[in-house]
């Protein structure tokens, strides 16, 4: 009791402080930067922002495409209301064209490239912008312009956006903006992205692969032994020569095997080493379902099977798009409610809506 006390104490002397340790730590963790800008630094010298994080990151990949062509394939359908608790389909009007073709570009012009565009961003960055191209806020707009929330900051209720080749800026009044975001904790007006929690994981699972390859690229793995007994000559310059005939002779998996002829009096000590012994395995593991979990994704849904059987496939299928999906295309619904239908005369009284059904059969 008398550490709770001390602890809720108003006049205690000394206040809580957090720590700066190994996971807290920027010098660790590195400074996350903000709207689609962050990065996670996976070495010493080397960063890898959020479009390269998901990009190559085997598991990030994996999981990402998962829930944004989910998403795409998802039919968005416009109803109208025809009361206070009936509705109907409607496909004549405004707000259904500008769906069926929301711009004139190749990725994003099309239904599922422009609802895949969104799952892209929501999954990788915690925002997603579309542009409208419209010239007041209560009239149609012509086209909706998905934008990578690279680049992008809120200043003065507008949205400014750096292009990165010249530094030029462009400003573009918030009633244009479409903003798609995820809560998180922060107060900066936009979400985080989830990878900024998979820092360290990611660190870790990066120094496995490299691990990995450096141990099938250096390791020399002779079947036998020849040893020569001649005398070295050439002191340093001799054993210098003698380390890159080894590594050119037989090093990496194409040369395992091979037998090692070695001069002077030298004798060879192996050294027992396996990737095993240094849960190297365990790491990537533990990575693929860090992440799966951070994304709230079933693992069978990824193609992680080791618990599963036909059974929980099955439920863990109506899992995925109960749970795992419902978050993510409901911020797409109700945003798209309340930045792009609501205020514009033509598009009064209708909504939108994923429609799920075909997938939950």
């Amino acid at each position: 009791m008398t550490l709770l006390r001390s602890l809720f104490d108003v006049g205690a002397a000394t206040p809580l402080t957090v720590r700066d340790d190994i996971v807290t730590s920027s010098r660790v963790m590195g400074d996350w930067s903000g709207m689609g800008a962050g990065s996670i630094p996976l070495e010493a010298d080397y960063s890898a922002s959020y479009e390269e994080i998901a990009t190559r990151q085997l598991w990030v990949r994996i999981v990402v495409n998962k829930l944004a062509y989910a998403i795409g394939r998802l039919p968005l359908k416009v109803y109208a209301r025809a009361g206070d608790n009936s509705r109907s389909r409607v496909t004549d009007t405004e707000l259904a064209a500008l769906l069926r073709r929301p711009n004139a570009s190749k990725e994003t012009g099309t239904p599922a490239g422009f609802k895949a565009r969104l799952g892209y961003d929501l999954m990788v960055y915690a925002n997603a912008l579309i542009v409208k191209v419209q010239t007041r806020p209560d009239r149609v707009p012509t086209e909706l312009r998905p934008v990578s929330p690279r680049g992008w900051r809120i200043e003065d209720g507008e949205y400014v956006h750096i292009f990165e080749t010249d530094g030029r800026e462009t400003r573009v009044p918030s009633w244009r903006m479409i903003h798609i975001t995820e809560p998180g904790p922060t107060a900066r007006g936009f979400g985080v992205s989830r990878l900024e929690a998979a820092r360290l994981t990611l660190a870790v699972e990066y120094a496995a692969q490299r691990l990995g390859v450096s141990t099938f690229h250096n390791g020399a793995r002779p079947s036998s032994i020849i040893n020569v007994k001649t005398a070295p000559s050439g002191g340093n310059d001799a054993v210098e020569r003698f380390k890159r005939e080894v590594v050119t002779k037989l090093g990496g998996v194409n040369r395992a095997g091979s037998p090692a002829v070695l001069e002077g009096d030298i004798d060879w000590k192996s050294i027992a080493f396996n990737l095993d012994g240094s849960a190297v395995v365990e790491h990537r593991h533990l990575t693929r379902e860090e992440v799966a979990a951070l994304y709230d994704i079933p693992q069978p849904a990824i193609g992680i099977l080791d618990e599963a059987n036909f059974a929980s496939v099955d439920a863990l299928h109506i899992m995925f798009y109960q749970d795992s999906l419902t978050w993510p295309i409901r911020l797409i619904e109700e945003n798209l409610g309340a930045q792009l239908i609501a205020g514009v005369p033509e598009f009064e009284n209708q909504f939108v809506e994923f429609d799920l059904n075909a997938v939950m059969r």
